[in-house]
């Protein structure tokens, strides 16, 4: 299942990059939002309960906007890793994910300014311990 929130502001598919076919997510277009600081949004992949252990993989394109933008991902709730820097290449990111239900949450953080970056996110799977694909 995934998610996005950010009051109506949604994580969309692009064209604009992609590592394979055509298409990826990226996060919307902050820089009109009416925060008086930082805005936020969020898109949460959340796996099925019935899963074992494995491995959730996704590729990540950086083109962020240092100071003026984060990307930042969780497990559970809980803070995994990050970035504020441009990259000029595609990365490939794991993470380790125990048997059960469990979340995974991308978070694009924009600083109020005209100066927005962002980021891309293609190639999401997940690989169970056993080496199966689901």
């Amino acid at each position: 299942t995934v998610s996005s929130t950010n009051e109506g502001q949604q994580w969309k598919l692009t064209s604009e990059e992609s590592l394979t076919g055509s298409l990826s997510i990226t996060p919307p277009d902050l820089t009109n939002a009416d925060e008086d600081d930082a805005s936020i949004a969020n898109t949460t992949l959340a796996t099925n309960s019935e899963w074992g252990a494995g491995t959730l993989t996704f590729s990540l394109l950086s083109r962020l906007s240092h100071p003026a933008d984060a990307f930042l991902w969780y497990l559970d709730d809980e803070g995994v890793d990050f970035r504020t820097d441009a990259a000029q290449d595609w990365e490939t990111v794991d993470i380790e994910i125990g048997p059960g239900a469990h979340t995974v949450t991308w978070s694009y953080a924009h600083v109020q300014d005209d100066n927005q970056g962002t980021v891309f996110i293609d190639d999401v799977f997940f690989t169970p311990d056993d080496q199966g694909r689901l």
